[in-house]
């Protein structure tokens, strides 16, 4: 079975640079992809990277937020970073999940209601 080539590029130190500082690029790319595809598949998806769809109420406005995240499985747990490409700032959605009590996590097979466990 080949190798995914996208999987094996992100891998590369030089590509994941680039990828950084595209991040504007590749967030627009994620949201562009999940559109068309009806939230079905994303630019993680294609590189073949565990992702979940988090979605999560504003902690200011109350409407609903999603994002998609990569995560590390780890048994039944779903471990995420906030790392926001590697910034000094935190990400909006790690904020608004920290003053969630709920989110909905959803991957290309299921939904779930979930308590969020900051």
């Amino acid at each position: 079975m080949p190798s995914n080539p996208l999987k094996l590029a992100i891998q590369r130190p030089s590509i994941y640079r680039v990828l950084i500082r595209w991040r504007a690029v590749a967030n627009w790319s994620e949201r562009a992809l999940r559109r068309v595809t009806k939230e079905r598949i994303g630019v993680l998806d294609l590189v073949g990277l565990p992702s979940i769809q988090l979605t999560v109420a504003g902690r200011n406005t109350g409407i609903l937020r999603a994002t998609s995240l990569q995560y590390v499985p780890d048994g039944d747990v779903m471990l995420v970073v906030a790392s926001n490409w590697g910034s000094d700032c935190h990400p909006a959605w790690s904020a608004n999940l920290m003053a969630a009590k709920q989110a909905t996590v959803g991957d290309a097979r299921s939904s779930s209601r979930r308590r969020s466990g900051c």
